[in-house]
């Protein structure tokens, strides 16, 4: 599971990817910017994948998908 907070409220919610499926899950993200991006290794396809989403304070919304490599994520 992955959480993201919003500081200012104190709010704590649950963020799409997170969990097994998601192995060496990183997250990459500005404040001034709704772009969130995860990359992650896919163990059962030899793959490391990245996702870009649209964050809109409440949800992630899936804008892209890519297989970006084999292997390890790093």
């Amino acid at each position: 599971m992955t959480y993201a907070a919003k500081v200012a409220r104190g709010k704590v919610q649950t963020f799409s990817p997170g969990g097994e499926s998601n192995y060496k899950l990183t997250v990459d993200y500005q404040p001034d910017s709704r772009l969130v991006v995860g990359v992650w290794e896919n163990l059962d396809a030899n793959q490391c994948q990245e996702n870009r989403y649209a964050w809109d304070g409440a949800l992630s919304h899936l804008i892209d998908h890519t297989i970006i490599g084999t292997g390890d994520v790093g």
